[in-house]
């Protein structure tokens, strides 16, 4: 069974990301098995999953002015 991107982003995430991030997780690769786009509107399977999600670095890690930003 198959569902639209912001259907499937209500029931993976809470809050659930903005489209134009799912966007680019779909680009990325990041999302398994990969959506099926037709013309504007992208499907998934209920079942699809996001691979890998970079980490949230806390405050204190968090760019300070004068100091070089963590990759």
């Amino acid at each position: 069974m198959k569902i639209g991107l912001d259907d499937w982003l209500k029931r993976e995430f809470y809050p659930p990301p903005a489209i134009r991030t799912a966007r680019r997780y779909i680009e990325a690769g990041k999302i398994y098995p990969p959506p099926v786009k037709v013309g504007h509107a992208v499907s998934l399977r209920v079942c699809a999953h996001v691979l890998h999600l970079s980490p949230i670095l806390p405050e204190s890690h968090a760019h300070k002015k004068g100091q070089p930003k963590l990759p």
